[in-house]
């Protein structure tokens, strides 16, 4: 499923990308931190193509690792116990972006695909929304914006302990919050 997504997604880049004149296209690498409201704060990397002049489509990805969260778990053996989850996150935006006339600043948005993983059985891939405001500094960018999205984490069979315990655990966590990428535009 995942290498069927992923082949699609480079088809789509190679018919925008041959089919866009050099002069229209940006290529941007970035460094992001992510606060989000459920996991812990995070840094990752990013790669964005942006395809025309004042007004952009762009596609991009980031990749986000190590985002926790800890659980409070209760057993009937063992009472309360809490359970560190790690969580590595990618998402992948898809949207449109609008620049300035002199080209500093710009205003970018649309959707988002995450793509979910964690150290527990299951995490449910989501969808949500980003906006995000930018200023250029000749090739250097920074840019300040929000994700809005949640997750669900659920897991069938989490042992817990040396008993072999089996217990069953569902959560909703908020991903929202601000970003902050820096990053060049080569």
């Amino acid at each position: 499923m995942r290498i069927r997504n992923c082949f699609l997604a480079l088809s789509t880049l190679v018919l925008l990308f041959g089919s866009t004149p050099a002069s229209a296209l940006d290529f941007s690498l970035y460094g992001s931190y992510w606060d989000t409201e459920a996991l812990d704060n995070a840094t990752g990397f990013g790669a964005r193509l942006g395809f025309g002049r004042s007004f952009q489509f762009e596609i991009g990805a980031s990749y986000y690792d190590e985002l926790g969260i800890d659980l409070a778990i209760e057993t009937i053996n063992t009472g309360v116990e809490v359970r560190s989850v790690d969580t590595e996150v990618i998402p992948v935006d898809l949207g449109v972006r609008f620049n300035s006339r002199d080209g500093r600043w710009y205003l970018a948005g649309g959707g988002t695909y995450y793509f979910l993983d964690s150290n527990l059985d299951t995490v449910e891939d989501d969808w949500g929304l980003y906006a995000r405001l930018g200023r250029q500094f000749r090739s250097m960018f920074l840019e300040v914006g929000y994700r809005d999205v949640g997750g669900k984490i659920d897991s069938n069979r989490i042992e817990i302990g040396g008993a072999g315990e089996v217990i069953v655990i569902e959560t909703s966590v908020d991903l929202a919050g601000p970003f902050f990428n820096l990053g060049w535009t080569l």
